[in-house]
């Protein structure tokens, strides 16, 4: 894995490799290409690693389900959104549809923003925690976390080198 490169571009660049290499008939035991991108992970994504680890029955994960589910647990920190935002229908055990509206992104591009509502996520510790006021918007590719948003919610930002952390 590259030094500036995301999880999700390097989960990209070897499934195209996994799947070039089926392509040419070689039988693979997904597992293996699993615990080989497990084991290229950069150091700063070790919390990572040991969550996957102990959460995932390896023998019956294929390396799309690996893959969805590497997806879904990421959140960028973006200190320009107004709100937080998933494209991912299930990580809303629910949601309030009446909620309606538009989004528009730094780049000027509109999307419709489908409902809004509390979404749990698990914490680098493993403990469970929620983010409230969630939008959802169909075929955003990232989930965003806004620090503005949390920062009214009286949370506490800090960076320090190259390290970010956000404290109630």
């Amino acid at each position: 894995m590259k030094d500036n490169e995301s999880i999700s571009k390097y989960f990209t660049r070897i499934l195209t490799i996994v799947n070039q290499i089926k392509r040419l008939g070689d039988k693979i035991e997904e597992i293996r290409f699993i615990k080989k991108i497990l084991r290229s992970l950069s150091s700063k994504f070790e919390h990572v690693v040991v969550a996957i680890e102990e959460s995932k029955d390896f023998n019956n994960l294929t390396i799309d389900e690996f893959g969805e589910a590497n997806q879904n647990s990421l959140w960028y920190l973006d200190s320009s959104a107004n709100n937080h935002m998933s494209g991912k229908r299930e990580l809303f055990a629910t949601l309030d549809e009446s909620q309606q509206g538009e989004v528009t992104f730094g780049d000027s591009i509109k999307r419709p923003m489908k409902g809004k509502r509390t979404i749990g996520i698990t914490l680098k510790n493993r403990e469970q925690q929620y983010i409230s006021n969630v939008y959802y918007v169909p075929n955003l590719t990232s989930n965003i976390l806004s620090l503005g948003q949390l920062l009214e919610k009286g949370y506490n930002i800090r960076t320090k080198e190259l390290e970010l952390s956000i404290c109630n």
